[in-house]
């Protein structure tokens, strides 16, 4: 707690927390909270956060509700009764540590409701988490409440960067008008730190056709050595058969 840094009597407390908090999800914190900048007595940036101190308790209340409308977030209030005319609200708002492009692997149970593989990538984290399966672009929301339940961590090792070497389609299905960018194609691919090594290449799906053209460079997940990757990624419960080679 920061209390003694605040000069003026506060009586809401907002801290805000994510862990492993990158720049860039403080950036997009930042812009967030840039509205209620005017009314915070004091900021104080943590480690894992931010906490914001205001004399109002409607202000405190108003961050959290914005805060809720841009992320999957879990709130725990607690209130202290400080003198008869001061009671101090804390609010502990817990943000969800995904962001997009992160690869995750889903619990069975969440996998079978979304209608999804196992294995799918962050697309997209505002209101709800948005996810592909990119070997066929199916897509599916996991809710705030869904998420809590049954949190998942992202799987960030492995992520190695290939060069594009050459692009088939796989499904026309995918192709309809005005729905180019979920296009599924079939890559080659070689890993840049491969070249003028060996002549190792990988065969990979995607569903990000429209963008992708031969000759670019293009980050991918090396998920065969994951087969026996720890628990806490729920990888134990996989095998070969279940996952692509990037």
């Amino acid at each position: 707690m920061y209390y003694s840094r605040v000069d003026k009597p506060w009586k809401a407390l907002v801290q805000i927390r994510q862990d492993d908090l990158t720049a860039l999800c403080t950036a997009q914190l930042h812009r967030v909270l840039a509205a209620t900048d005017m009314y915070a007595l004091h900021q104080v940036t943590t480690k894992s956060g931010i906490d914001l101190y205001f004399g109002d308790h409607a202000h405190g209340r108003s961050v959290v509700a914005e805060l809720m409308a841009s992320w999957p977030c879990r709130v725990k209030t607690t209130r202290t009764t400080v003198t008869p005319e001061l009671v101090r609200q804390t609010h502990l708002v817990e943000l969800c540590g995904l962001k997009r492009h992160d690869l995750v692997v889903l619990r069975n149970e969440v996998a079978k409701k979304l209608n999804l593989p196992r294995v799918v990538v962050v697309t997209d984290v505002g209101h709800g988490i948005h996810l592909v399966d990119p070997l066929t672009g199916d897509t599916g929301i996991m809710t705030t409440a869904m998420y809590w339940r049954t949190p998942v961590e992202p799987i960030r090792s492995g992520r190695e960067q290939y060069i594009v070497l050459d692009i088939e389609p796989v499904d026309v299905d995918y192709s309809e008008p005005g729905r180019r960018d979920e296009t599924v194609v079939d890559l080659e691919v070689v890993r840049v730190q491969d070249l003028g090594c060996n002549d190792t290449r990988f065969r990979a799906q995607s569903h990000l056709g429209k963008d992708v053209s031969v000759g670019d460079k293009v980050y991918g997940y090396d998920l065969v050595p994951m087969v026996h990757a720890s628990k806490r990624h729920g990888m134990c419960l996989l095998t070969k058969d279940d996952l692509p080679d990037v």
